[in-house]
């Protein structure tokens, strides 16, 4: 009898953890989630993280990358390039001048159209960890920035959960 009963719980366990397995979302859509990318606003990480404080405030060696040229700041082993979001095509060009960048810091301004960024096809950074995007304008409409993780994480797409997008909003008071 003993038996029957240790049998009947061993079941009973069994049965409870394959269908405890088999019964979660990743397992019933048949696909794993897809990692992305932390999405963190400046006042957070700067509070945080020293690293990428030096880097975005510190004075680096720079790429500059306007409508028209290239510009540097230092010779050689880049550390930070800053651009416009009309000029993101040419971060996706293979240049070994990218090749030690740690940040791209973008400026998006009042007149700029919705922009998308896909980092990984930044094949050019393999030393990349953040992405910073400043808003010159109130892109929310109110004054706040309220409304900037969801317009980031749909301008931004990745598989690269070691990169950190950094956003903030930076409005000149009149």
């Amino acid at each position: 009898m003993k038996n029957f009963r240790f049998f009947k719980l061993s079941t009973f366990f069994t049965t409870a953890t394959f269908l405890l397995v088999c019964m979660t979302p990743s397992f019933m859509k048949g696909q794993v989630q897809p990692q992305t990318p932390t999405f963190v606003s400046a006042g957070e990480i700067l509070t945080d993280n020293s690293d990428v404080a030096q880097l975005a405030f510190d004075v680096q060696r720079t790429i500059f990358i306007n409508e028209t040229n290239r510009y540097f700041s230092g010779d050689a082993n880049f550390l930070v390039v800053e651009c416009v979001p009309s000029q993101l095509a040419q971060l996706y060009t293979e240049d070994h001048i990218f090749s030690s960048v740690q940040l791209i810091k973008i400026k998006i301004n009042d007149e700029t159209q919705p922009f998308s960024l896909n980092l990984d096809l930044l094949q050019s950074f393999p030393e990349l960890k953040y992405v910073w995007l400043t808003y010159l304008s109130d892109i929310c409409n109110d004054g706040t920035d309220e409304c900037l993780l969801e317009i980031v994480q749909n301008s931004i797409s990745s598989q690269n959960e070691d990169m950190t997008i950094i956003y903030s909003l930076s409005i000149s008071q009149k």
